[in-house]
């Protein structure tokens, strides 16, 4: 990463708290829907909260949009909820 090449990073993904090191101190928006049936929500909710606990985030800079409902993506019928990023 280049913190400063960057304004913030844009996750769309699912991550275990062990792997939030790596973002400490760069500002982060990350996105997911309650109703994703691929990747549960709670494993970047919980990504969010350790980062900001335990890996020195900056409340200011770490942000979370949790959609109730996100469509799914387009051609994958199967994987309502997964297109978060595009809701």
């Amino acid at each position: 990463m280049t913190p400063r090449r960057f304004a913030a990073v844009a996750v769309a993904a699912a991550h275990a708290p062990p792997q939030a090191h790596p973002y400490k101190g760069m500002p982060l928006w990350a996105f997911h829907a309650e109703n994703d049936v691929v990747v549960n929500y709670t494993g970047i909710f919980n990504f969010v909260k350790e980062l900001d606990r335990h890996e020195g985030g900056d409340p200011d800079e770490t942000h979370l949009t949790v959609y109730d409902e996100a469509p799914e993506p387009y051609g994958l019928p199967d994987q309502t909820g997964h297109a978060s990023c595009m809701a």
